[in-house]
C-alpha cells in the first residue's frame, strides 16, 4: 500500500504530456467534421463522412501494424543512434512501398469502387475520398516519425510538435473555409505534407536521419507510383464497362503488374526488401518441409 511520488512525477513527465498530444490529435481529426456541419450543408457532412470512413480503413491498418512494430523496435534501439537511423529507414521504404501505391490504385479506382461498395447515390463522396487519398500517401510515414520521437521519451519534444501541426493545420482549414468545401480538404491535405517536414527536421535533429534522407527514402516509391497511375489512368480513360467489379479489378490488376515490373526493373529499396523476405521464407519453408 505505498506508492512514490517521485515516479509519479518523473512518468507523468512522459505519459501525462502523450496523453495531452492525443487529445489536441482527436480535436484536430474531428474538427473537419465540426466545420462542415456548421459552414456547410448536412450533405457535405455525409458524403465527407462517408469518403473520410472508407480513406481510414487502410490507413487505420497500416498505422496499427506500423504501431505495434516500430515503436518497441525503436525503443530497443534508443540508445544506439546507427541502428536506429537503419531501423527508420527499412521501415520507410517497406512501408511506403505498400501505402503509397495504394493510395494511388484507390484514387484511380474510386468511382466504380463508391459504386460497387455503397451505390452511385454516394458518387458525390469520390472527389472528397480522392483528396483525402492524397493526404493518406504519407499518413505511416509521419506515424514512423512519431513513434520514433515517442521511443526516444522525447516527449517534451513530442507535444510541441504535435501542437504546432496542428495550429498550423487548425490555421490553413479556417483560412481555407471560406473559399469552400474543396479548397478546405486542399489544405487540410496540404498540412499533411508539412507535417511531414516538421517531423523529419525532428528526426533529423534527434537521430541525423533528417528531411533530405526521408526525401531519398520515400521519393522514388512516390515518383514511380505517381507515373504507373498516370499510365493506368491513361489506358482505362475511355474504356466504359457497365461492371463497376470489373472496372475495380482488372485497373487495378495493370497498376499491381506494372508497379512490380518497374520496380524490378529500377531496382527499388522497397522491393528488394521484401523480395529478400519472401525468398528467405520460400528457403525456410522448404527446409523445414525436407527436414
Amino acid at each position: 500500500m505505498e506508492f512514490s511520488w517521485g515516479a509519479i512525477k518523473r512518468l507523468f513527465r512522459f505519459g501525462g504530456l502523450i496523453l495531452c498530444s492525443n487529445l489536441v490529435e482527436t480535436l484536430y481529426t474531428n474538427i473537419q467534421g465540426l466545420i462542415i456541419g456548421r459552414v456547410f450543408s448536412a450533405k457535405d457532412l455525409g458524403y465527407y463522412a462517408q469518403a473520410k470512413k472508407l480513406e481510414e480503413v487502410p490507413n487505420t491498418g497500416f498505422s496499427s501494424v506500423v504501431n505495434s512494430v516500430t515503436f518497441p523496435i525503436y525503443s530497443v534501439l534508443q540508445d544506439d543512434k546507427t541502428k536506429m537511423r537503419f531501423g527508420v529507414h527499412k521501415s520507410l521504404v517497406s512501408i511506403t512501398y505498400l501505402n503509397i501505391p495504394l493510395m494511388v490504385i484507390l484514387i484511380l479506382v474510386a468511382k466504380p469502387l463508391f459504386t460497387l461498395l455503397f451505390s452511385i447515390k454516394w458518387l458525390p463522396s469520390v472527389p472528397y475520398f480522392q483528396i483525402l487519398c492524397v493526404f493518406g500517401m504519407l499518413w505511416c510515414v509521419n506515424t514512423i516519425n512519431t513513434n520514433l520521437v515517442k521511443a526516444l521519451g522525447k516527449g517534451n519534444i513530442y507535444f510541441f510538435i504535435q501542437v504546432l501541426k496542428r495550429v498550423i493545420g487548425v490555421i490553413l482549414i479556417f483560412w481555407s473555409v471560406q473559399y469552400g468545401m474543396y479548397e478546405m480538404l486542399w489544405a487540410y491535405t496540404f498540412t499533411g505534407w508539412v507535417c511531414f517536414f516538421i517531423n523529419a527536421y525532428f528526426a533529423g535533429k534527434l537521430i541525423q536521419y533528417g528531411v533530405m534522407a526521408q526525401i531519398k527514402a520515400v521519393g522514388p516509391v512516390l515518383l514511380l507510383s505517381l507515373g504507373i497511375g498516370i499510365i493506368t489512368y491513361a489506358i482505362f480513360k475511355y474504356l466504359i464497362v457497365n461492371n463497376s467489379f470489373l472496372m475495380v479489378l482488372v485497373p487495378v490488376c495493370v497498376y499491381i503488374s506494372l508497379y512490380i515490373f518497374f520496380s524490378y526493373l529500377f531496382k527499388i529499396e522497397g522491393f528488394v526488401v521484401f523480395k529478400e523476405i519472401l525468398f528467405d521464407k520460400f528457403i525456410r519453408y522448404f527446409r523445414n518441409k525436407n527436414d
